[in-house]
């Protein structure tokens, strides 16, 4: 398997059959995420120091993962980093492409921080597909806490050659 060293390489990681990106939950969000972003800080679960998000996708499309806020993640004591929720937030939208068999980059990510997210308890990420307008995705997220949102973001993605998977050949 191929990983990208420096800009501009492409990453030649995974084989998709036909069909395979057209539905949610099917095998090819799990071969996106294994060949392509399984050293991510934040999801891959072959990071070391990663958290090792687990998203899960619902019935309506959108995926949810659950996330202790530690204090080793906090800005101002006892609440947690903006950077860090902004990150689970991209994470997240980043999960819902895959679960419909896309890879793509962030293009442009706006947070809004609706209270702050406090630590020592767990938070709940939420994503979701609004648009899609492909090689262009728009994404909609949210951080909430004891059921309250306290920071969305909304997104656009851009699918890349640099990732895109190669159809599997015949």
């Amino acid at each position: 398997m191929a990983r990208a060293g420096q800009a501009g390489e492409r990453v030649d990681a995974v084989a998709v059959e036909e069909g395979d990106s057209a539905g949610v939950n099917g095998e090819a969000d799990l071969k996106l995420h294994e060949a392509l972003h399984d050293t991510c800080l934040l999801c891959g679960s072959k990071n070391p120091v990663g958290l090792k998000l687990e998203f899960e996708a619902e019935n309506d499309g959108s995926v949810v993962a659950q996330f202790l806020c530690q204090f080793r993640f906090e800005g101002y004591k006892g609440f947690l980093h903006g950077g860090v929720a902004a990150a689970l937030l991209d994470s997240a939208m980043t999960n819902c492409l895959f679960v419909r068999g896309i890879a793509a980059f962030t293009a442009g990510l706006n947070v809004a921080y609706k209270k702050p997210v406090r630590c020592g308890r767990p938070v709940q990420v939420k994503a979701s597909l609004e648009k899609s307008f492909p090689p262009l995705y728009e994404l909609k997220a949210h951080l909430s806490q004891d059921g309250e949102i306290l920071v969305t973001a909304d997104a656009k993605f851009m699918e890349s050659e640099l990732i895109k998977p190669r159809a599997k050949e015949a």
